[in-house]
């Protein structure tokens, strides 16, 4: 149930990161209710998390916005009925950040950062992408995005999961935010 890539533990059962600076942690994590019970629905049923990407695509195809899963009539019932644990929505959000810079050589460098959003804990963002442009204007950078975006959703970007973009405001950010947000 947890998987790492040498740099990021990552608990399968209750598809979250968990920290790891300290065993403690990792332990600590083991022992919550909550683990313990996503363990149990996921050795009962081990298509948990297709059940999470699965209810997630039709609610977002029904255009359902994800925080009704926070309806408890509707979690009891989907719950009830299917027997799988209902995703908290928080956990198929995320926020992105691009920003550029110039090196110390003078090249301009693009980084593309994301986490997921939740309520109660601290996230840690992860580096998606860098990339040197030649130089930085809105087509760069949103042939950057779109890059970035295509790492995470190879079979077509999801732009309704994307919570919150943060920028630097500068004037071909905000064309970017106009063409894929609509706002």
């Amino acid at each position: 149930m947890i998987s790492t890539d040498n740099e990021i533990l990552y608990c399968r059962a209750c598809e979250k990161t968990v920290g790891c600076e300290k065993r403690f942690q990792v332990l600590q994590h083991l022992n919550t209710n909550i683990h313990r019970e996503n363990i149990k629905i996921k050795s009962s049923n081990n298509s948990f998390s297709q059940f999470s990407f699965d209810l997630c695509e039709a609610f977002l195809a029904a255009d359902i916005p994800l925080w009704k899963l926070t309806n408890p009539t509707l979690r009891n019932f989907i719950e009830k009925y299917t027997q799988c644990k209902v995703p908290d929505e928080s956990t198929v959000r995320l926020w992105v950040s691009i920003d550029e810079t110039r090196d110390c050589e003078g090249r301009f460098i693009a980084n593309c950062i994301v986490g997921s959003i939740h309520k109660n804990e601290h996230c840690t963002p992860y580096l998606l992408a860098v990339e040197q442009f030649e130089t930085t204007n809105s087509s760069a950078v949103s042939e950057f995005f779109i890059k970035s975006m295509n790492l995470l959703w190879p079979n077509g970007i999801q732009y309704e999961s994307v919570l919150l973009f943060v920028n630097d405001a500068t004037s071909y950010m905000i064309l970017i935010l106009k063409l894929y947000f609509q706002i």
